[in-house]
């Protein structure tokens, strides 16, 4: 199916580790508390341009927290402190749609 929908080797869609953030939520809370110093969390935010209401917070601490650029063209989801560019992520499913709905336009 790769091959057929032209997908690149170096697809932003091939790491599969943003979505393991959501789908073993479970175990992720799990290693947050064998792991957190000071136990505080955060889960869910929404900030802009990387301010936050809570500042003192240890990066492990920030669950799910979505960062929308001011002009609103780039968003990126953070997790534990990592960082991942849902803007490219974006891009990625939106050129994977349009060579799947050229292959299969009665699908779409």
């Amino acid at each position: 199916m790769r091959r057929e929908l032209q997908v690149p080797m170096n697809s932003p869609l091939k790491d599969k580790h943003m979505r393991n953030v959501f789908e073993h939520y479970d175990e992720n809370i799990r290693r947050w508390a064998s792991s957190s110093r000071r136990k505080n969390i955060s889960d869910m935010n929404i900030s802009v341009n990387g301010f936050s209401a809570i500042p003192s917070l240890d990066p492990i601490d920030c669950m799910r927290n979505l960062d929308i650029s001011r002009d609103g063209k780039n968003l990126t989801l953070t997790f534990h402190g990592e960082p991942y560019d849902l803007t490219i992520a974006g891009t990625a499913v939106r050129e994977l749609k349009e060579r799947a709905r050229r292959l299969r336009p009665s699908l779409f």
